[in-house]
């Protein structure tokens, strides 16, 4: 809402949005993305964080609707096996995107730039306001994120409820 009513141009734009194991879907349209686009500035870059199976459609569909508002997409992983969860950093803009400078040099950026993805082009579905079946795509990545977070914290009566 505020990038809508916003007309600001910006040079960076990050989206980090998650609700538990969830995100939520009206930020991953085509019509959020066409938004977040108006307010780059010319050679601008729009970064989105998504943990999901690499390979997973919801993966696919969030790329691909990407892909559908902006000439330049990449996306990068953290190394993870496609059959694991992994956190991915997509990319894009209306320019050629570049990632160089200081803050490349930081071991975690290393760590994704050196895990470019490869998502198919033609993968998923274009996510739409009338058409979003984003957080059912999820459901499976969804349950591994729980399992993990319930391995890891080790209380099971507090994450039963998700």
């Amino acid at each position: 809402a505020f990038l809508w009513r916003d007309r600001a141009l910006y040079g960076f734009v990050c989206m980090d949005a998650f609700l538990g194991e969830d995100v939520p879907g009206h930020l991953f349209t085509r019509e959020a993305f066409a938004t977040m686009r108006r307010r780059l500035a010319p050679g601008g870059l729009l970064a989105l964080n998504y943990t999901s199976l690499p390979t997973g459609r919801d993966a696919q569909s969030v790329a691909r609707t990407l892909r559908a508002e902006f000439a330049h997409v990449r996306v990068f992983t953290d190394g993870s096996a496609s059959t694991q969860l992994a956190s991915t950093v997509l990319v894009a803009s209306a320019s050629p995107i570049t990632l160089t400078g200081s803050a490349t040099d930081n071991a975690s950026v290393q760590r994704f730039l050196a895990n470019e993805a490869t998502i198919p082009p033609a993968g998923g579905l274009i996510l739409t306001d009338d058409y979003n079946p984003l957080n059912t795509y999820r459901l499976g990545a969804n349950r591994l994120w729980r399992s993990q977070m319930v391995a890891y914290v080790g209380d099971w009566a507090y994450w039963a409820d998700f």
